[in-house]
């Protein structure tokens, strides 16, 4: 049996799609992978599916990823699909996806990792047409920078920081994940010309030069995010994605507060240094969690997962073709002094009797 996968790249406003035709994996025509019994598809990409599924003898939902018959099939390809379990098992990090079981079932390869409830924030900046507030958007990047920063502590470069690689579970926990592509700083340090990783629209200039990489290539691609998060577009848009290619090299981005006037200067101050052409003139990951941290800690926010717990609402996170209605997240308003004064005057009177 043979079907038709696409690879899509958007970059809040489209880049091109990929269509290939791949043989569907043997074992997934059943509803058993090993010791996994699959619930549904949680997604596809490029290399591999990914497939809810509950582990039959720990009794727990986890995500299967199960890599594609021809890319299998290539041994460089193979070598990076594991290369994921191996790097993340490095990576014990609270921050980090961790891998659980990996391995070959049938002569497929597949990866075990834990299942976060909640999906991407892709999908939840989807659902909120491609923006959300700063706080927001803050507490998700701290998150995120905290988990990155110990990666590159242990020397590993992820090389594709986006939104749909930043999972998050319904405590408001996110997490880094897919490390697949990712690179040890003391064995490479330079992208062979031609080898160029990661999706374009989150590229570093030394990513598309081929220069030398290090944890400042995330810092760029995680401002990026933090950019397009805000101001509902990314800051480096061209009709092509050669044109855009070009821009993150020579142009430099637009003042967020220029397009989101809401967004503070103290944070769009901070993505201009994470946005800026050489690496080394970049903050460090350590150097923008605490910057993070310090902002939300002005505006009384010490817990980034508990605030993204309590205000906003999450999609719900169902197999491909699966009869849940998804929930577009929206986030709670708390009511201000008036609403609380309010409730209070209400309360007294149903105290004393007059309601």
């Amino acid at each position: 049996m043979r079907i038709v996968w696409k690879t899509t790249e958007r970059a809040n406003g489209g880049l091109a799609t990929e269509s290939r035709e791949c043989e569907t994996p043997v074992a997934m025509t059943s509803r058993t992978f090993g010791r996994y019994r699959i619930l549904g598809k949680l997604g596809e990409g490029g290399m591999a599916s990914v497939f809810m599924a509950e582990d039959a003898q720990l009794r727990r939902a986890v995500a299967l990823k199960v890599m594609h018959s021809p890319m299998a099939a290539d041994a460089e390809w193979a070598r990076r699909f594991h290369q994921e379990a191996t790097t993340v098992a490095r990576l014990s990090h609270h921050r980090i996806v961790q891998v659980l079981d990996s391995g070959t079932q049938d002569g497929q390869e597949f990866l075990v990792m834990e299942f976060l409830d909640r999906g991407s924030f892709g999908r939840i900046l989807q659902a909120n047409g491609g923006r959300l507030d700063p706080r927001t958007v803050a507490c998700v990047a701290l998150q995120a920078a905290e988990g990155l920063a110990a990666a590159h502590e242990a020397g590993v470069v992820h090389r594709d920081v986006k939104p749909d690689n930043i999972l998050l579970n319904r405590q408001g926990t996110a997490k880094v994940a897919d490390f697949g592509i990712s690179r040890i700083q003391n064995d490479i340090s330079h992208t062979q010309a031609g080898q160029a990783m990661g999706s374009p629209q989150y590229m570093a200039p030394e990513q598309i030069e081929g220069g030398e990489l290090g944890g400042w290539t995330d810092v760029f691609a995680l401002g990026g995010l933090i950019h397009g998060s805000i101001a509902g577009s990314l800051p480096f848009q061209a009709e092509t994605v050669h044109a855009m290619l070009m821009k993150i090299v020579t142009a430099d981005p637009p003042d967020l507060r220029t397009l989101e006037p809401s967004c503070p200067r103290v944070l769009a101050d901070l993505v201009r240094t994470m946005l800026r052409k050489r690496g080394r003139d970049r903050p460090t990951m350590e150097d923008v969690a605490r910057s993070l941290r310090s902002w939300l800690a002005s505006h009384e926010i010490l817990d980034a997962a508990e605030y993204l717990r309590t205000t906003l609402h999450f999609p719900q996170t169902t197999p491909l073709g699966g009869s849940t209605t998804a929930v577009t997240p929206r986030l709670r308003r708390r009511p201000g002094w008036r609403g609380w004064m309010d409730r209070l005057r209400k309360a007294a009177r149903t105290l004393v009797g007059e309601e």
